[in-house]
């Protein structure tokens, strides 16, 4: 059963390509704007509360869990893909200017660079 393109509640897809992303971090589709927004704020709250130099590395992730109302493990996992950012200059400065990356899109970018060491980065 198809729906009729006059129904406000499933409009027709677009008819023009909107460019090479994925919904619904396409800035041309309807949530967009909001997904850029919340992505920004997850950046902007992850930096306030990640762990320091000598913290205890156990009670820093599971007070970052706790802060983040996430598990243990994925409070991990997002602490080293903000970190790894860190060490990616480009990719940062693009994030900051389109707030792309979701926290799922960080937890890869740690996973995937996890073994590579400090002195490649520049490499990348």
């Amino acid at each position: 059963m198809t729906t009729p393109p006059d129904n406000t509640t499933n409009p027709p897809p677009p008819t023009e390509p909107t460019g090479p992303y994925f919904a619904p971090l396409n800035p041309a589709g309807p949530l967009g704007e909001y997904v850029a927004i919340r992505n920004e704020f997850f950046w902007k709250a992850i930096h306030r509360v990640l762990p320091t130099p000598g913290d205890d590395i156990d009670i820093a992730f599971s007070t970052l869990a706790r802060n983040l109302d996430v598990s243990r493990d994925r409070a991990e996992k997002l602490y080293h893909g903000v970190a790894r950012m860190a060490s990616l200059p480009k990719l940062a400065a693009h994030h900051e200017r389109s707030w792309y990356l979701d926290d799922n899109r960080l937890v890869v970018i740690g996973q995937m660079l996890i073994g590579v060491d400090d002195h490649l980065f520049h490499l990348i």
